[in-house]
């Protein structure tokens, strides 16, 4: 039986109070694991025809040689914040390689970057006084902070 892959603590959020992994996670995982390649293809590009969307598909070849193939997509309504729309590209393409990677390596958590962040802003009596003890998602995906 194989031994069961551990992503490190510092790779983990709680959103919501269910964990979730970052893709310098995944990465790490990757490259402790021995990842032989890890590749990205842009299947489609964003248009006014198809919606914005673009879309990725990823390639990762574990130390072992097993194949895992799987896609994401980008759209302005999947990434939240309006900073996000010109890199749509980029975004379809790590949501791919995130994807590729939970496959191979056998994590469940859902990755940040394959999340829809909200665009509205958060009020202070929202929060009802929760203690956090990770570092929790603020919307736009790159503002991480840490409370005792």
């Amino acid at each position: 039986m194989r031994t069961p892959i551990v992503v490190p603590d510092q790779f983990i959020l709680l959103i919501e109070g269910k964990p979730v992994v970052l893709y310098a996670g995944l990465l790490h995982v990757a490259q402790e694991e021995g990842i032989k390649e890890l590749s990205v293809s842009i299947e489609q590009i964003p248009s006014i025809e198809n919606g914005q969307t673009a879309i990725a598909s990823a390639k990762a070849v574990t130390s072992d040689g097993s194949v895992f193939i799987d896609v994401g997509d980008a759209s302005p309504e999947s990434v939240g914040a309006d900073k996000f729309i010109p890199h749509l590209l980029r975004v379809a393409s790590t949501r791919a390689k995130a994807r590729v990677l939970r496959d191979a390596y056998g994590i469940t958590m859902t990755s940040v970057e394959e999340l829809v962040t909200d665009r509205t802003p958060p009020r202070a009596e929202d929060s009802h006084g929760a203690q956090r003890t990770r570092p929790t998602l603020v919307l736009e995906m790159n503002l991480l902070q840490t409370s005792k």
